[in-house]
């Protein structure tokens, strides 16, 4: 292979790479509607599958529940007053963070108090350690 020959290509290569990184980097605009209602998707659970958000399933009623999210953010309602809309409709299981009132207050509480008794059962562990150690 010849100098020219060599520098043609190399040149070919480096556009090509070029054009790889350019296009592989560029990504579309993504309205922030559109970010509202992923988000929204993304914490209301399918009626159908267990375990799953509608915007992760495929069924047809999570397809349904999600052009409902979208037509009701263009309606003006806030995340807040869809989830609810939901929530009334199929009941608070739907909501995958439970509402932060009433007897699910205990599901926001409960972890935290159990990590409180923990870090004090390991300090009172570590500090009765401690004072045999001393004794022996």
């Amino acid at each position: 292979m010849n100098k020219k020959t060599f520098l043609i290509t190399a040149k070919v290569v480096f556009v090509g790479i070029v054009l790889l990184v350019v296009v592989s980097c560029s990504q579309p605009e993504v309205s922030n509607d559109d970010k509202r209602a992923q988000s929204i998707s993304n914490s209301i659970m399918c009626p159908i599958c267990p375990g799953e958000s509608i915007d992760q399933s495929q069924n047809a009623l999570a397809v349904q529940m999600r052009s409902i999210v979208q037509k009701k953010i263009q309606d003006g309602f806030t995340d807040q007053e869809i989830k609810l809309y939901f929530a009334e409709r199929y009941g608070e299981v739907v909501l995958l963070e439970p509402t932060r009132n009433g007897f699910n207050v205990f599901a926001w509480t409960i972890p935290l108090v159990a990590l409180i008794i923990a870090a004090a059962a390991v300090a009172a562990a570590l500090i009765n350690m401690k004072k045999t150690k001393n004794f022996s």
